[in-house]
């Protein structure tokens, strides 16, 4: 159960799909896919429903595939049967948790106010969907809520959009954010696969806010270094600053005394998200360096690759918990 959990937060997006047509699921798991998203809720609010989360989990077996809008146990073991790995009810229905629990099922129930936390608290749930979450207050309702329960996490849903994801995944208490705004509710009549793929790809990247953060290079002698980072820091009005490794001209510039990682040097790249940045990366094939088995702890871990005989560094933003 922890890893199902866990491979929604490492996704940070999880989005909803109600489709009309299992020959649509293709497509529209391949957009996702081809993005770096790895889960996907499918709704029950439609006929093909089921038979649209057999084609993704057959398709797509390292996708993890939720069924939303599950109201009975009876959906419950359709959902499972069908390859589901947790589902989401529209709201705190105790039977339906009960049973979910009993069978060691992830259940996501959906709250829109304190009485129903403490609800699902009661029933030993712990993690809620917030819907509709925008409409109830969005960020700053599960601020509030944080305060008196902070052992809750969310799973925000109902309004959320490219533009105000980034202020839920930056709460503590904030899952992954859930929505429809990347597959469109009309997309069965439109085709727009493509665009769904473009949405998701530009959701991904905002949400992981890649950004080059400074570059080192690597040289034979201290003096050397020494001198390049002065050099540096006067064309730029910086300061230079040693410690045991370089010579650092403010936060752009590195002049390694040692030569380290990479031929020529490294780059450091910072990320909204250190976590989900490891993951997307390993999604697509990147591996790491063997000292990175304590990575996010560190803050930092190294790419096992050199670009143009640069290594790269990717770093955890210091103004960012998403």
């Amino acid at each position: 159960m922890r890893e199902i959990i866990d491979i929604i937060r490492k996704n940070g997006i999880l989005p909803i799909a109600s489709i009309e047509n299992e020959i649509d699921a293709i497509p529209i798991g391949t957009a996702l896919f081809n993005a770096g998203i790895r889960v996907i809720e499918i709704t029950f609010r439609t006929d093909r429903a089921l038979d649209s989360m057999r084609v993704i989990t057959s398709a797509f077996p390292g996708m993890y595939i939720g069924a939303g809008t599950v109201r009975t146990t009876k959906e419950v073991d359709q959902a499972m049967e069908a390859g589901c790995r947790f589902v989401i009810s529209p709201g705190i229905n105790a039977k339906l948790i009960k049973y979910c629990k009993k069978n060691d099922i992830v259940i996501i129930p959906g709250v829109a106010t304190a009485s129903e936390i403490e609800e699902a608290l009661e029933l030993g749930i712990s993690l809620v969907k917030f819907f509709p979450c925008e409409s109830m207050g969005g960020i700053k309702t599960i601020e509030a809520w944080a305060r008196p329960y902070p052992d809750v996490t969310f799973l925000p849903s109902g309004g959320i959009t490219e533009q105000n994801m980034l202020a839920y995944l930056a709460h503590k208490n904030v899952l992954a954010v859930n929505g429809t705004w990347l597959i469109d509710e009309d997309f069965h009549e439109r085709q727009n696969f493509d665009e769904i793929e473009v949405r998701a790809k530009k959701a991904v990247k905002r949400m992981l806010g890649f950004q080059l953060d400074h570059i080192a290079v690597n040289l034979p002698k201290d003096d050397l270094a020494k001198e390049a980072a002065a050099d540096f820091a006067e064309l730029f009005d910086e300061v230079v600053t040693e410690d045991e490794q370089s010579f650092k001209a403010g936060e752009m510039f590195q002049a390694m005394k040692p030569s380290l990682r990479g031929l020529m040097g490294h780059m450091g790249v910072r990320t909204n998200s250190l976590e989900r940045a490891e993951y997307y990366l390993s999604n697509r094939g990147v591996e790491f360096g063997l000292e990175n088995h304590d990575s996010i702890e560190e803050d930092s871990i190294y790419l096992n690759l050199e670009i143009a005989g640069t290594a790269i560094q990717v770093l955890q933003k210091h103004n960012s918990q998403a």
